[in-house]
């Protein structure tokens, strides 16, 4: 790993997040455990967890329709409820 460690990690996590839009699970594809949060556009923090390496399934039923991002590590993805 180069000097910019943080950011190539984080960078190699995230590898897949789908569907999107979405409507009651966001499925997340990780090379490695990494926590996320799910913000609303306004900024409000709407889920939290931490998901393993490998497919991953976070549950939205709970979540209004809307924009949010979706961060792990210091990539943020915008999907659509």
């Amino acid at each position: 790993m180069g000097k910019y460690t943080g950011i190539e990690t984080a960078n190699a996590v995230l590898s897949r997040v789908y569907p999107n839009p979405f409507n009651e699970v966001i499925h997340v594809y990780l090379s490695e455990k990494a926590g996320f949060g799910l913000y609303s556009i306004d900024g409000k923090k709407v889920a939290e967890g931490t998901l393993v390496a490998g497919d991953n399934s976070i549950l939205t039923t709970d979540i209004a329709k809307g924009s949010y991002l979706l961060k792990i590590g210091n990539r943020s993805v915008l999907l659509v409820k």
